[in-house]
């Protein structure tokens, strides 16, 4: 399947709504995410995840999170996730997005587990009006698609397991979306296998933080044996149909 062709006015980590093509999907920016390619990019880390551009947190002894050059999908680095082996055992980078009201928003990811015990979990976090709406979304390591509906987390779809190795990296792709517009969530995505649906947030609640948009990413891994994964170009669109 062609990509088409690359733009370069995208610069690594950039982050801003670029409109020189608006035609250009999220394929023509060199995106990985071959299975569903839609909207507008927002932001990118396609040369390389870079932690300057994220705020990290760790819970857990020997909770580490690092830029590592030598797993990588096709950038000159990854960042490599490792979560703690006591408390609440995860590993966690995330940012601020420019506010977007009324449309449709997606983040999408490459991340590889190398450990069978290794989970990968998605938070949008979207704050208006003084409210805080959260969207929670998680890959079990069995390969349940799952959103957490305030109390307890439902299956969404059962694809598998997921796609690991000890040694070798196998990357699975992952897409999330939200319509901020109805405050819902809209699609979820692993690999070939895609849910279409309309669900609450997980919770909201009042909060003093001016109107923005966060992406958490994160590696849990609650056995304690602090499963590593790998993540790279990760990818926010906007106007998705």
């Amino acid at each position: 399947m062609s990509r088409g062709y690359a733009d370069w006015h995208i610069n690594t980590a950039a982050v801003g709504q670029y409109l020189l093509d608006d035609s250009e999907l999220a394929a023509r920016l060199g995106s990985p995410y071959v299975y569903e390619r839609l909207g507008n990019v927002l932001a990118i880390d396609q040369g390389g995840v870079e932690l300057a551009q994220w705020i990290t947190s760790t819970s857990g002894e020997g909770a580490s999170i690092v830029e590592d050059t030598a797993i990588v999908y096709s950038s000159t680095q990854s960042i490599k996730l490792t979560p703690g082996s006591t408390i609440s055992k995860f590993a966690s980078i995330y940012r601020e997005i420019p506010y977007i009201e009324a449309r449709n928003i997606g983040v999408s990811l490459l991340f590889a587990p190398m450990e069978a015990g290794a989970e990968m979990r998605v938070d949008l976090k979207y704050s208006r009006a003084g409210t805080k709406y959260t969207f929670a979304f998680r890959i079990t390591a069995a390969g349940l698609m799952q959103t957490f509906n305030g109390s307890t987390w439902d299956t969404q779809k059962d694809s598998g397991r997921l796609l690991w190795d000890a040694t070798v990296p196998f990357w699975n792709l992952l897409h999330v979306s939200i319509n901020v517009t109805d405050l819902t969530f809209k699609s979820i995505q692993l690999n070939q296998n895609k849910v279409a649906f309309t669900d609450d947030p997980t919770s909201t609640g009042a909060t003093s933080v001016p109107n923005s948009f966060e992406v958490y990413i994160s590696a849990l891994d609650a056995t304690g044996d602090q499963d590593v994964i790998y993540v790279d170009n990760i990818i926010v669109t906007i106007d998705e149909p």
